[in-house]
């Protein structure tokens, strides 16, 4: 189309536009651009997760195990304060009870004995 075939230049320039989008090939094709991880780095990832969890609980399940045996130990140790506390004072009774004045007085008061001091032997510890 030349300029002066239609005589008017504002309506040349239309004839050129609705020509250039008339002959520019129109992309309908769609593009989908697949932002996606592979099945193989997923199952990777997912085995990575899975390996992660197993050690985690593992290792607070050791430290629960490790905590419980503090716990008994602890439990323990006051058991055995506790008995050597008795067992002192049991030690301190028996030392009462064993007083050979206490069980010569119980012998001549009680059972009626008498004591004769050629007889007598007197055995220590």
């Amino acid at each position: 189309m030349s300029r002066n075939h239609y005589g008017n230049l504002a309506v040349q320039l239309n004839q050129e536009r609705k020509q250039q989008r008339v002959s520019e090939p129109k992309q309908t094709s769609k593009v989908s651009v697949r932002y996606s991880i592979p099945l193989e780095e997923k199952l990777l990832y997912l085995l990575s997760v899975i390996v992660i969890v197993c050690i985690s609980g593992f290792i607070l399940s050791r430290y629960a195990l490790i905590s419980q045996y503090n716990y008994e130990i602890e439990n323990t140790k006051q058991a055995m304060i506790q008995m050597q506390e008795q067992n002192s004072s049991l030690k301190l009774k028996v030392d009462e009870l064993s007083k050979r004045e206490r069980i010569l007085d119980i012998a001549q008061r009680e059972l009626g004995m008498t004591m004769k001091d050629s007889t007598v032997r007197v055995l220590s510890h």
